[in-house]
């Protein structure tokens, strides 16, 4: 997905944590993925939802929108949709449209 201008990710710098709750270092923060689990973290189509990794138990939680959290840069995430519309201009049209139920 970062190929595809998607996904970024990196360390959480001054935000990670190392708590009861946690141990946090990296982050990552994807858009336009799986509909089911973009409902659940309350997230809408070209929205970047982000996730931090614990690093114990080896697994992703959520953290927050980005816009919430402020992981990527906007300059970051201009880039990521130029790779997207560099990737879909390759692709027949019919791969250009989101999906209806989003």
């Amino acid at each position: 997905m970062a190929k595809m201008g998607k996904s970024f990710s990196g360390g959480l710098g001054q935000k990670a944590e190392r708590s009861a709750k946690g141990h946090f270092g990296v982050w990552m923060c994807v858009r336009d993925w799986i509909e089911e689990e973009m409902v659940q973290c309350g997230v809408g189509p070209r929205q970047l939802a982000c996730f931090r990794y614990e690093e114990k138990t080896k697994t992703f939680q959520f953290y927050g929108t980005n816009i919430d959290v402020k992981l990527v840069s906007d300059e970051a995430i201009a880039r990521g949709r130029l790779k997207e519309e560099s990737f879909l201009a390759l692709l027949p049209r019919a791969h250009h449209e989101p999906s209806p139920s989003l």
